[in-house]
This record gives structure tokens, C-alpha cells and sequence, in this order.
């Protein structure tokens, strides 16, 4: 793992001596899972946050390909009658490759694929409030995830630019036979996938 996260900045960096533009972002996520969830559980949203850097090379005045490297912080609170509220955190690295036109007056819109990589550990639990609370094993989450993303920004004379994204999921996040999991009871088939609407702030040098 350690080893696929440091092969990612290594690429990003060789990247940025060529990018011709370079910024920094971060923003807010309010992001949540989507599948099917059993009568006796619900799912609610997550307030995550992001951050990174992004590089663009334009291709022509309309178009640029845009790669970044994103830390990203979503998740999903869950609530289960049987075994009570999990919170569940996911740490992510994001590489998004981005397809990005400009359609003038400052704004732009982008889409492309995104891959993700999980770099922590969560402590995903469910705690009805009485001994024991019923853990959810790591091996029960998925490592790797992949995405598409759409969005839409304004970029400003002065460099500072808004933006506002909707990734959604095409793999789940779980692996469905994973008896720490199953045992919970929130779903009958455990095939959920991340769903971000992110907001955001950054500057390009």
C-alpha cells in the first residue's frame, strides 16, 4: 500500500515539471453510500473534507487535461436497529484525470475517471449503547475504488478558482462475504458505492 501512495506522488511530481499550471484546492464533502439497505437500517450523510494539487496541461483555449492527486475524507453515518450507529470514516488518495473545456467567461467544466486508494485503517463499529459493540473487520473494505466525476468551475483573473464536483462510485466499497459484515444486517447484498458532492476553493500558479 505504502508503496502504490509513494509511486502516486512520484508520478505527480515528474508531472508538475511538465504542467503548465499548477494550483492547490481544498473543500468540503458532503458525501453518503449508496445501495440497498434493509428494513431495519438507514443510512445517513457524511461531512468530509478534501485537499491537493492539480496540474493542467492545455491542449488548446478550450481544452486541457487536468491530473491531480487528492486526499479525500468521506464516509457515511449508519444506524441499524439491531446493533445500533456505526460511523464509517474513509480515507482516500484521488487521482482524477480530467477532461477540462472551457466555455468561456472564466468558466470551465470537467468530467473523466478517478481511482482511489484507501490509506487507513477505520474503526467501524456499531455501538447500541450496551457491551459489546459489534466490530466490522478491515478486511471487510475494499483497498482500491474507482470513480467518475463531473463538475463544473469559475476560474478568476487573479488565479483564485470555485468549483463544484459530483463523484460517484462504480465499484463497492465492500466485500459482500465478509462475515464481520454480513452479521450486521443492514443490507441484503452489501453493494454500496461512494457518492461525493464536493465544494471547493483553490489557487492556480
Amino acid at each position: 500500500m505504502k508503496k502504490i501512495v509513494l509511486l502516486s506522488i512520484c508520478l505527480l511530481a515528474s508531472y508538475s515539471i511538465e504542467a503548465q499550471y499548477i494550483g492547490l484546492k481544498a473543500g468540503y464533502n458532503y458525501a453518503t453510500l449508496k445501495g440497498n439497505v434493509s428494513d431495519s437500517a438507514s443510512f445517513k450523510p457524511y461531512h468530509g473534507y478534501f485537499a491537493g494539487i492539480t496540474l493542467e496541461f492545455p491542449l488548446s483555449n478550450l481544452f486541457s487535461l487536468q491530473v491531480e492527486g487528492i486526499y479525500n475524507r468521506r464516509g457515511a453515518n449508519i444506524t441499524s436497529n439491531t446493533y445500533g450507529k456505526a460511523k464509517l470514516s474513509l480515507d482516500y488518495i484521488s487521482l482524477p484525470v480530467m477532461a477540462r473545456f472551457n466555455v468561456g467567461k472564466g468558466i470551465n467544466l470537467h468530467i473523466g475517471p478517478q481511482l482511489e486508494y484507501r490509506i487507513d485503517k477505520p474503526n467501524f463499529y456499531f455501538d447500541a449503547g450496551t457491551d459489546p459493540v459489534t466490530r466490522v473487520k478491515d478486511d471487510a473494505l475494499d483497498i482500491i475504488d474507482g470513480a467518475m466525476t463531473v463538475g463544473i468551475g469559475y476560474m478568476t483573473d487573479s488565479g483564485w478558482f470555485f468549483e463544484a464536483r459530483w463523484v460517484q462510485g462504480l465499484t463497492s466499497i465492500f466485500e459482500s462475504d465478509e462475515t464481520s459484515l454480513t452479521r450486521t444486517g443492514i443490507s441484503p447484498d452489501y453493494n454500496f458505492k461512494n457518492r461525493t458532492l464536493s465544494v471547493g476553493v483553490g489557487y492556480r500558479f
